[in-house]
């Protein structure tokens, strides 16, 4: 398609394009934050379109249509004496917005209730007494800090979403099947986090990690494993099957943001499934892009058989160990939309007889 959204910071002698995953939709207007330069929203053939990371080589851009139809917008006008933003459409008449700043409003939790309302995505909230998301809610916000000596726990399905940046001076913990959920990819994170997984698994179980801290050594996702059974994959070299890909040692690797790792159970563990948890803490949350290289071998021939055989294809050595780098669920469908240079599939699967030395 056609490049609709275009930067220039010299008056126009030279341009940079910002369409990003801007999906390709004809732009017929655009305007910018005055209180925060790197939000900019564009008016399309299908509604309103918006970024927080304007300035990045490849900007973000998420609909931004609340109370909108989808339809085209023509033109955007702003009043600065109350910051509204005037959309008009095509035939369908005429919709107000506002340009808000973060910081503006905030908002204090001490224990028992919020000193300024509820929280939303506008207001800074700050944490002056412990808090959990499984008696006091989920919340979304503009800016988090937990002040020291408190605690905040975010529980099994439940959230907490921030716009921007993330200051932890006392204890945030996100527990199992919980998500701490960031907006702004430019967004700044201090302080460290505790996140937990649960999985049922049996010793000779092997389970996939990936971090979603920073400087996160692999050893301590179980510390009671034989570090002789934590592993990463390699594509590029030559396996005992005669064809491509093995696993590699990562005995006392320090996690690298994006990619997979795979982690036997306990040896205290038995053949009878129990819980295991793994605790990623003392690290920063992980927040903006992350990209992490695939690779693959180098074999494009005819298929042939393996020395147990088994066919190998020229498809076999593009097998990568991803995984998700943040301290939240992401959405699959999402995750395939935007990685199209993958299989576009996702399958999940457990064990459902134990290892065996067996081979057929």
């Amino acid at each position: 398609g056609v490049t609709s959204v275009w930067y220039t910071a010299d008056g126009g002698t030279t341009w940079q394009n910002k369409e990003g995953n801007l999906p390709n939709l004809p732009v017929k207007c655009i305007l910018q934050n005055p209180f925060a330069l790197n939000e900019v929203i564009v008016g399309t053939e299908l509604g309103v379109w918006a970024t927080t990371n304007f300035n990045a080589v490849s900007p973000n851009w998420v609909r931004s249509n609340n109370g909108m139809k989808d339809v085209k917008v023509l033109s955007f006008d702003y009043r600065s004496a109350d910051n509204t933003i005037l959309a008009s459409t095509f035939g369908r008449g005429m919709f107000t917005g506002e340009f808000w700043t973060c910081g503006s409003s905030t908002t204090t939790w001490n224990g028992a209730a919020w000193s300024n309302g509820a929280p939303d995505k506008k207001k800074v909230v700050v944490i002056d007494g412990n808090y959990n998301t499984v008696t006091n809610g989920s919340f979304e916000c503009c800016s988090l800090t937990v002040n020291a000596g408190r605690i905040v726990n975010i529980g099994a399905n439940n959230y907490i979403t921030v716009s921007g940046n993330i200051t932890v001076n006392g204890t945030l913990n996100v527990l199992n099947n919980g998500s701490l959920v960031q907006v702004d990819d430019t967004a700044v994170n201090t302080g460290n986090i505790s996140y937990e997984r649960t999985v049922a698994i049996r010793k000779n179980d092997y389970v996939y990690w990936s971090t979603p801290i920073s400087n996160f050594n692999v050893n301590g996702i179980s510390p009671a494993t034989n570090s002789s059974f934590i592993f990463k994959w390699n594509p590029t070299i030559v396996n005992t099957n005669g064809g491509f890909g093995n696993w590699t040692a990562a005995n006392g690797e320090t996690m690298v943001l994006g990619k997979g790792y795979i982690v036997k159970g306990p040896e205290s563990f038995t053949n009878i499934a129990q819980n295991f948890t793994a605790t990623f803490t003392n690290g920063i949350p992980n927040n903006g892009v992350i990209t992490i290289p695939i690779s693959r071998g180098n074999y494009t021939s005819v298929n042939y058989n393996g020395t147990n055989g088994a066919q190998i294809t020229k498809f076999d050595d593009n097998w990568n160990l991803i995984g998700n780098p943040y301290p939240s669920a992401i959405r699959a469908l999402d995750f395939l939309n935007l990685n199209t240079n993958i299989e576009g599939a996702i399958r999940l699967w457990t064990h459902t007889s134990l290892p065996s030395s067996a081979i057929s």
